[in-house]
């Protein structure tokens, strides 16, 4: 079944932003050399600039993480010169569980998938889990808190 704009009560889809209206986007350009595969949720890291415009790039689970890109209903798949919206630290997204994740979790991503999963103490923190997953493929509910790329929370 696909999404409809106007579809009342529709299923929370991977990316989305979860409390409405936020300053904390900005807008990027996808870097020109990119190969990967984005879409709602892929987490993101600044490769550049040109002209006032931040570039970014799939991020891997040990990079330094700027944001998340946000889903769109236009449009949610991107490649290289895209221009995406990130959204930044503070924001709550859904995101799909690579796993089964308990609420207040410190999470980590699984940039194979764009996924997350609780912590192991390796990869940088991107954020913590406000709502539960049973399992891997749950959406869930997470605060993001990137800049802070900490290992440890």
């Amino acid at each position: 079944m696909a999404f409809q704009l106007n579809q009342p009560f529709a299923a929370p889809l991977k990316g989305q932003i979860v409390n409405g209206s936020n300053p904390n986007r900005v807008s990027c350009i996808i870097d020109p050399a990119s190969v990967a595969a984005f879409n709602g949720g892929t987490a993101v890291k600044i490769t550049g600039s040109s002209q006032d415009i931040t570039y970014v790039d799939k991020a891997a689970a040990t990079d330094r993480i700027y944001g998340f890109i946000s889903y769109s209903p236009v449009n949610n798949t991107f490649a290289a010169k895209d221009r995406v919206e990130v959204a930044l630290n503070t924001i709550v997204m859904n995101m799909e569980a690579g796993a089964a994740i308990v609420a207040g979790a410190p999470l980590e991503i699984v940039a194979a998938g764009d996924k997350v999963i609780t912590a192991a103490g390796t990869n940088k923190i991107i954020g913590m889990a406000l709502t539960a997953a049973a399992a891997s493929g749950g959406i869930i509910q997470v605060q993001i808190s990137p800049l802070f790329s900490a290992t440890v929370y």
